[in-house]
């Protein structure tokens, strides 16, 4: 995996998918699916027998999440990511009709090829949810966020809701800069100022460095969520959390955790082994120094990680 991580200052507005993608059956209320690599200009071969891989984003809602994952994925998958934040306003809070409707398009789709769903934090537990409802071929958590209610987190939650919008920025920046990220992955950032392999060919080629260029500032403006919308998507959390505490056993899609061990924001290296005393068929994929945040950067190869996880997959079949 490229490192890529640059630090950007950007003013761009929300992005929204401008090409999002053609199942007109699908609703829109819970946001609108669209291919990352059409959206960006990154060209891979297009194949009808290629599985479909649908990422659902963390709490935020940054769709461009796992940018860095996409080109090599759209190598295996047909990638489709959903973008929360261009679905209907009023809809963030409702965790079962995000989980209905995603469970609704992988049925759909699970008539003419295989089908896997993959999500980081939040769209983890999303994963996991739709997992359960839909069964897919398999289910990917990254860290998924299911330790919600058994964390800090809940109280904090609630205390964020009588904040001032000052007290909440505040907070939430203490919050990305104390748990959500790690030590490399600041060294990882800070060392692209003056040394930025998107400029070296070597490194980087010509059309990965274009894609990046292109994802990179609609990326950074992910992370600015409206604050009603991220309230909205902490109830829903909360929800979320608390129902899989009590259907998580019924999961029987095979099951890959990608958990960071250094994640002190949802205590990823705990929480994966508890998911597998309690979810049959899970594979564990430990990315170690990875923090909540960074798991899915230049450390893990998620295409290779999940190429091993299908290839064992077969041989038990």
């Amino acid at each position: 995996m490229h490192n890529v991580l640059v630090i950007l200052i950007t003013t761009t507005a929300a992005f929204t998918p401008s090409k999002p993608s053609q199942y007109a059956w699908t609703s829109t209320t819970y946001g609108v699916w669209f291919d990352p690599l059409v959206e960006f200009g990154y060209d891979v071969p297009r194949q009808n027998e290629k599985p479909l891989l649908l990422y659902l984003p963390p709490l935020e809602g940054n769709c461009l999440a796992a940018f860095a994952q996409f080109p090599k994925l759209g190598a295996d998958y047909d990638v489709l990511a959903l973008s929360p934040r261009a679905g209907d306003t009023g809809a963030a809070s409702d965790w079962r009709g995000s989980v209905d409707a995603v469970a609704a398009f992988v049925r759909h789709e699970s008539k003419t090829r295989d089908v896997y769903v993959c999500g980081e934090s939040y769209g983890g537990c999303q994963a996991l949810a739709v997992g359960i409802a839909a069964k897919p071929k398999g289910v990917v958590a990254v860290n998924p966020a299911t330790s919600f209610g058994r964390s800090d987190l809940t109280e904090l939650a609630e205390r964020m809701k009588t904040m001032s919008n000052l007290e909440f920025a505040i907070t939430s920046i203490t919050l990305l800069a104390t748990r959500v990220g790690d030590p490399t992955q600041t060294r990882t950032i800070l060392s692209t100022l003056w040394d930025n392999p998107m400029k070296d060919p070597k490194r980087c080629p010509p059309a990965l460095a274009a894609y990046f260029e292109r994802v990179l500032p609609p990326f950074v403006e992910g992370f600015n969520a409206p604050r009603p919308f991220f309230e909205a998507r902490l109830a829903a959390l909360g929800i979320g959390a608390a129902e899989l505490e009590n259907t998580l056993a019924s999961l029987d899609a095979p099951l890959l955790v990608v958990a960071g061990d250094v994640d002190r924001l949802v205590g990823s290296a705990e929480e994966a082994p508890r998911i597998a005393s309690v979810v049959r068929d899970t594979t564990i994929h430990v990315v170690h120094g990875a923090g909540h945040s960074g798991t899915l950067d230049q450390r893990c190869d998620l295409r290779e990680v999940m190429a091993d996880w299908r290839g064992g997959l077969e041989l038990c079949v």
